[in-house]
């Protein structure tokens, strides 16, 4: 609960959708896979995945964050 609180009121509005995504996915990939490797690709090619139905299929705004703005 307290990674999912970290990427919901720190990492979503400074870092955006796309970089605290991955960085969360990449995290609990080395908390809990024993096969991180295809875990983590698996977890970033789904960040990327809802990325791009947001951004263009339902053209919906994600997070951008502060740090890239």
């Amino acid at each position: 609960m307290a990674l999912l609180a970290a990427y919901a009121f720190v990492l979503l509005p400074f870092l955006g959708f796309l970089t605290g995504s991955v960085l969360l996915v990449l995290t609990l990939t080395m908390l809990y896979a024993s096969n991180r490797v295809a875990v983590a690709a698996g977890g970033i090619g789904i960040a990327f995945a809802m990325w791009a139905l947001f951004a263009y299929a339902l053209v919906e705004p994600l997070p951008v964050g502060l740090l890239w703005r």
